[in-house]
């Protein structure tokens, strides 16, 4: 039997591995775990994949649900007032910071000990004392909080309603609001534990059930109950908004986490309670494997937190300048040019994990190539995607209802700030690498203070177009510091190479149509042009090699589609 590690003694030296051995390389989470001691009960949706498995089924569910994302945000926006769109978007946001405080990176130690445990047979004891600790954190963390809430009401939404020829909120209103965001605090927090639980387990199917389950009853529940809350009516033909809307779309989103959890987490039980060979008792106490999963997450959980901070902070200064229709106005946009960064984030994952794999395994060299092919594979056609949604912005915003005339200016200046964090994914994936999690925090944190000082004077006299200005200042600036860092680590590589730098300086064209009003939009176009005929006819962007692997992934992923009854325990090929 493998003994678990104690928490007492230094992660570096667990059992069974060379002393100094960085973390990182002793537990990569894309390294496929030892056969465990008795194999899982049979079941397709629980059954383990490889990682080809998750590209053919979370991949491409998760890229739907993320298009459904989408096309929910356009339709609350017609049917809700700007100032209830800006309130549930603050109100969203809110959860999101707050439960990443609540949480205290559980999940994420979770995720990284589940496979180590399950090698040892006592997964289904470990499994439920890591979500009885979540749990039990995030509901005490959530209760002080909650005696805190009229102020947090206040501080978190209360804005310059009157500016946008409005009558603020009532503080009871916002009040209700903000409860409603720590009771869905608490359902994030326990569906969050159970992805943990199930990326550990490789469980990639049951992954994108959940969110697949989530993203629908989401958009079910919202509509419902605005219509039968009443917030939304039609007379005589015309259809008329009440106030109230961001309080109901807040619980639907609580109530659609609450239904994906309870499903998936009702399935996991069952199924963990099948599986034979996996009950044998823990050595550790309590005490000791909530110490071994909070002292893993700690620096992880920091810079969550000032991630988090970050993504809210200019939205909620802009509510407190200029009111909730702007900040209304704001979140749209950015909501939707967020479809470049959400796609970029379907890829790295898995790319990570797979250089994560190789360095395990000595191939460092490679493994640093893996990424930067990734980088340039997936950067340059998202920039292209990015250029394109610029030159259209007007277009888009043509969709959108009549009240949100304005969102064209922000759209370059949020794809900035989107390819910047696009980005960042290189020099994360490289730090992981090294196994240094507070170098992430650090950049998180300066960051968050270029974005929040340059607010002070962009938001006030640029409003929404400020704030996606210093939005995106900030995300260049964490991107530099990270790739000083990187560059600076111990490890004597050449973590950048030539045909990089072009790809981290190409979101400076995409503010060119806002510098030069009249011929910007063809200076912008032309690169576009020119960048495409350098991808394909040259090697200055893309070498041949990367063309060819490029060729060699599409084909193969097309393969995996068409590929019907296909045996998916098969070990993928290189």
């Amino acid at each position: 039997m493998i003994t678990p590690p104690k928490p007492d003694e230094p992660l570096e030296s667990e059992p069974g591995d060379e002393p100094g051995t960085p973390l990182i390389e002793r537990f990569p989470e894309a390294a496929p775990a030892p056969a465990p001691a008795a194999p899982p009960p049979p079941g397709w949706l629980f059954a383990p994949s490889t990682l080809g498995g998750s590209f053919r089924v979370y991949l491409p569910t998760i890229l739907a649900v993320r298009m459904l994302g989408l096309a929910r945000m356009i339709a609350f926006a017609y049917l809700i007032d700007q100032t209830e769109y800006g309130l549930q978007r603050l109100a969203l946001q809110l959860i999101n910071l707050l439960s990443a405080i609540a949480r205290l990176g559980v999940p994420v130690g979770i995720e990284r000990y589940v496979p180590h445990y399950e090698q040892a047979g006592q997964l289904a004891q470990f499994v439920r004392r890591g979500l009885w600790l979540a749990t039990f954190i995030t509901a005490g963390l959530t209760l002080a909080l909650a005696a805190v809430s009229p102020w947090m009401a206040s501080f978190s939404f209360e804005g310059a309603a009157a500016a946008a020829g409005a009558a603020p909120p009532t503080a009871a209103y916002l009040l209700r609001i903000t409860l409603a965001c720590l009771l869905v605090t608490l359902v994030l927090s326990l569906y969050l534990n159970l992805q943990g639980t199930l990326r550990g387990l490789r469980m990639y199917r049951a992954m994108a059930a959940s969110e697949f389950l989530h993203g629908v009853t989401f958009l079910a529940f919202g509509l419902a109950g605005l219509f039968l809350a009443g917030k939304v009516t039609f007379r005589a033909g015309h259809m008329v908004q009440w106030p109230g809307a961001a309080s109901v779309l807040t619980v639907a989103y609580g109530v659609s986490l609450l239904v994906s959890a309870v499903w998936i987490g009702l399935g996991l039980i069952r199924h963990l309670s099948q599986w034979q060979g996996q009950h044998q008792p823990m050595e550790l106490s309590f005490r000791q494997t909530a110490s071994q999963l909070l002292r893993f997450s700690s620096f992880m959980t920091v810079s969550n937190i000032l991630w988090m901070l970050f993504l809210i902070f200019g939205l909620w200064y802009l509510n407190k300048l200029h009111g909730n229709a702007e900040a209304g106005l704001f979140a749209l946009s950015r909501d939707l040019m967020q479809a470049v960064q959400l796609l970029a984030l379907a890829v790295w994952p898995a790319a990570q994990n797979s250089a994560n794999h190789l360095w395990a395994r000595g191939l460092r060299d490679q493994a640093v190539a893996q990424l930067g092919l990734v980088f340039r594979l997936s950067g340059w056609p998202l920039w292209i995607l990015a250029a394109l949604l610029v030159l259209f912005r007007y277009g888009i915003e043509a969709l959108l209802p009549g009240k949100y005339v304005g969102a064209a200016p922000l759209m370059p200046w949020l794809l900035m700030m989107f390819m910047w964090m696009i980005h960042l994914c290189l020099p994360i994936a490289q730090a992981y690498l090294l196994a240094n999690s507070r170098v992430l925090m650090v950049a998180a944190a300066v960051g968050l203070a270029v974005h929040a000082g340059s607010s002070v004077w962009l938001v006030r006299i640029g409003w929404a177009t400020g704030a996606a200005q210093s939005a995106a200042l900030g995300a260049a600036v964490a991107m530099c510091v990270l790739l000083v860092f990187v560059g600076r680590s111990r490890e004597r590589r050449a973590w950048l190479t030539a045909r990089d730098v072009p790809l981290l300086l190409a979101p400076l064209l995409l503010a060119v149509p806002t510098a030069w009003r009249y011929i910007g939009d063809y200076i912008l176009a032309a690169a576009t042009l020119s960048a495409i005929v350098l991808l394909l006819l040259t090697d200055l962007l893309w070498s041949r090699d990367d063309r060819r692997t490029l060729g060699r992934y599409v084909m193969a992923s097309i393969a995996l589609v068409l590929r019907r009854g296909s045996d998916t325990s098969r070990k993928d090929r290189p």
